[in-house]
């Protein structure tokens, strides 16, 4: 009889994930997480889904009552036995520190850029740099750091720091030797004692916004007040992004800062959320006009920045287009960007005219080229060229776009892979492919 009731118990509980299915609480999206919808047996053309079965079992994963309890048990027990984390993305750290998996091969110096890699990245923002000053617009970059590259003490032992220099030192010390405006966050936040992120969130504290506020206004040249060191007042912050990651159902509070500050700045279209694609704000009494490339770090450096500009503009589209700050007048222009997604100023190409070079004595590799070209671009009257090379002879080697009467260089968007936005003018059925090292001026 007990093995009975045993049994029974034992179905029961089995049953209640399938039979609280469609309760607002098994569903809820955590983390930006994407739930998956409802699969239709069916198309709209009338066609059977032969990809339904397991599509449905997608759904059901993702619906299943209980769901985000479930998970949140699961990860409480695998930390307090094991004192790890069996949530993928997320690392459990010391004293309830959460850290972002995709940061640990900077943090253990596993993926170093490579010669090619770190001079595409250099000369990309050295065009970006150059148009902008052709367009008289003032420019400045910067990268975020990774949070356990400033609190790696608080990983978890068995992951070890990297020897040498992380890719983090390496592009800053070239950027720093570079004619690019670079506004170096690392050895700012390094020279203070306090903690500056927070522990259950991947990124920096309402008053590590202002400290890159500071810093960011300085190297563009606005006499602003400094926000870092006025005083601040403790309180309790949304849920840490990583927490929702590995406790969906958790109740815990991070808790953050906020400085005695009272915002003057007024959105000229209203926003949904700090995620926006775009958010754009008015400053009364304040003068220029910012257009500011950013990250999910920009959720809370924004408003500082704001608040010391006549006009300001936010984006997070990618990849950026650079003749917007052009066209909607911008005098300053920021591109902000976190520590591990350094690769995609080598892999994702800004949108921009090529520039115009005079050049010669370069080698023609047009026969080891692949080129396609389309009419329809992110720029009117412009067509965008794309192409790959054979091979690259050299680390620092450009590559350039010949037409019947001008040459332009193109961005570099890999190791022998590069796009080119060229007047549609200039369009010929002879295009000729150029590589060569153009030195420039530091």
């Amino acid at each position: 009889m007990k093995n009975k009731v045993f049994i029974y118990i034992f179905f029961c509980i089995c049953l209640v994930p399938l039979l609280t299915m469609g309760i607002s609480d098994s569903s809820d999206q955590v983390a930006n997480q994407i739930l998956t919808e409802v699969p239709k047996l069916v198309d709209e053309a009338g066609k059977i889904n032969i990809n339904y079965l397991s599509e449905f079992s997608n759904f059901f994963d993702d619906h299943i009552g209980l769901r985000n309890h479930l998970i949140t048990a699961e990860h409480r027990i695998t930390a307090a036995i094991f004192g790890e984390s069996s949530e993928e993305k997320v690392i459990l750290g010391k004293d309830g520190w959460l850290f972002y998996k995709e940061t640990l091969e900077d943090f253990q110096i596993t993926n170093p850029l490579t010669d090619r890699e770190l001079y595409v990245i250099e000369t990309n923002l050295s065009l970006i740099q150059e148009y902008f000053s052709n367009n008289g617009i003032n420019f400045a970059f910067t990268v975020v750091p990774n949070k356990n590259s400033l609190y790696g003490d608080k990983m978890p032992y068995y992951y070890k720091h990297g020897t040498g220099d992380s890719n983090l030192d390496v592009f800053s010390k070239t950027l720093n030797n570079s004619n690019v405006n670079y506004i170096d966050l690392y050895s700012v936040f390094k020279n203070t004692d306090k903690v500056l992120y927070r522990k259950t969130d991947s990124h920096w504290t309402n008053e590590g916004a202002g400290l890159a506020s500071d810093a960011i206004l300085k190297a563009v040249g606005k006499d602003a007040t400094e926000y870092y060191g006025t005083e601040t007042e403790v309180v309790t912050a949304q849920t840490g992004d990583l927490y929702e990651m590995i406790y969906p159902s958790g109740e815990d509070k991070d808790i953050d800062v906020v400085y005695q500050h009272d915002f003057s700045f007024e959105y000229t279209k209203p926003i949904r959320s700090v995620e926006d694609n775009f958010i754009r704000t008015a400053c009364e009494g304040k003068s220029g006009s910012l257009y500011t490339f950013r990250d999910s770090f920009g959720n809370t450096l924004y408003p500082y920045l704001a608040d010391n500009f006549a006009n300001a503009t936010f984006t997070r589209l990618i990849p950026y287009n650079l003749t917007l700050p052009v066209a909607e007048g911008a005098d300053t222009v920021l591109i902000e960007i976190v520590e591990r997604n350094l690769r995609w100023l080598y892999t994702k190409a800004p949108v921009f005219p090529a520039p115009e070079r005079n050049i010669s004595n370069f080698k023609d590799a047009t026969e080891n080229a692949v080129i396609s070209f389309s009419e329809t671009s992110e720029i009117d009257g412009y067509i965008k060229i794309e192409g790959r090379l054979d091979k690259i002879d050299n680390y620092n080697d450009n590559i350039y776009i010949k037409t019947n009467t001008k040459i332009y260089e193109a961005t570099l968007t890999g190791q022998d892979t590069f796009v080119a936005y060229i007047p549609i003018s200039e369009k010929t059925d002879n295009f000729k492919v150029l590589t060569g090292i153009l030195l420039r001026r530091n």
